[in-house]
């Protein structure tokens, strides 16, 4: 019985798949340059938008957790990367206003809590707002809260707050003869009560502005006989929930019902209100708001002067100082280097 005769598939040498290769045509230079940038350009975004962050800390409102002049690695992954809202020019920060995308978040491995330490896009800033201002403050905060501040200790709801561990403030000395004087420097609770060991001093209390000193123009909402030391109550926004518009409430909501969620909001006087043209004095949010303080308390700009975050502002969650450099003194901070940020109350 014969076999029948089986054809060999073709073989190439490795000559002549050198020689294939030298035929191909080359890559010009700027191919090369360009395949480079592109890739370089999406590695940055995917890893700033999708995984960590990186932020500069350019103010002492969290002093002493964070220090101004620290370099601070966030996590987008905690509370899960926020997608991009609107098409920008990678590594030069400039949005392209007119192309805009809905605000979705994808799934993260926890949850945001209170105590957390909390990088956000600063919401009164005029602007698109994935490219508002980067802050860092203290969660205090969440939704569905009411929240109160009386001699510079927070509730919530009804509840007195662990205070941060480190919190500063200034503080009031008082001396032996009766006299007292506040100090311009801000301190720890630690700090402060080593004074005492002067003979010439017998208390050091915290520096409060009494419930009579409004500060109408500066505090949120506007118009609110309220300070930074004696503030509130106020109701935290909350996803779902429906409140009724007052003429006390209305401007305490009013950013977040028009500016943040997109709607007209008009007051027509006597309690009655109209929202998209339509008369009623309900409404329901769409979107979960916090409360956000520096933990040096005396000397940060915070929700006590602009309001509620919205959570589609939220960046991710401050976890690692990478770097610390003293401004003042134009030094490193060495003890500060690779430390870990304390995310609880």
């Amino acid at each position: 019985m014969s076999t029948p005769n089986k054809t060999k598939a073709p073989t190439i040498s490795r000559r002549q798949s050198r020689e294939a290769e030298k035929n191909q045509p080359k890559k010009s230079i700027l191919r090369e340059w360009v395949e480079t940038i592109v890739f370089a350009v999406t590695f940055v975004v995917i890893f700033r938008n999708l995984l960590f962050g990186f932020f500069v800390v350019p103010t002492p409102s969290m002093e002493g957790e964070v220090m101004a002049g620290e370099y601070i690695i966030s996590s987008n992954l905690h509370y899960g990367p926020r997608l991009p809202m609107t098409l920008g020019i990678p590594l030069v920060n400039i949005p392209i206003k007119s192309v805009t995308f809905p605000y979705y978040r994808l799934p993260g491995f926890s949850s945001i809590k209170r105590g957390d330490v909390v990088i956000f896009n600063l919401p009164p800033e005029e602007n698109v707002v994935d490219y508002k201002t980067p802050y860092l403050k203290r969660l205090i905060g969440m939704p569905g809260d009411s929240l109160k501040i009386e001699n510079k200790q927070v509730f919530i709801n009804g509840k007195k707050l662990n205070q941060p561990l480190n919190m500063q403030q200034k503080w009031t000395i008082n001396y032996q003869d009766g006299n007292k004087t506040t100090l311009d420097d801000n301190m720890t609770w630690n700090e402060a009560q080593k004074m005492i060991q002067d003979g010439y001093i017998t208390s050091v209390t915290p520096a409060l502005y009494e419930k009579d000193v409004a500060m109408p123009s500066i505090m949120f909402p506007k118009g609110n006989n309220w300070n930074p030391h004696q503030f509130g109550p106020v109701w935290i926004p909350k996803a779902g929930a429906t409140i009724t518009l007052t003429e006390q409430n209305w401007l305490m909501f009013y950013r977040a019902i028009t500016t943040y969620e997109g709607h007209q909001l008009k007051y027509l006087g006597n309690n009655t209100f109209e929202i998209d043209g339509v008369k009623t004095n309900r409404y329901t949010f769409s979107m979960n708001y916090y409360w956000m303080m520096g933990d040096n308390r005396d000397d940060s700009e915070d929700s006590r002067f602009w309001g509620f975050v919205p959570e589609n502002h939220i960046v991710g969650k401050a976890i690692f100082i990478l770097f610390s450099w003293d401004i003042a003194k134009a030094r490193p901070r060495f003890d500060h280097f690779f430390r870990i940020i304390r995310n609880e109350l």
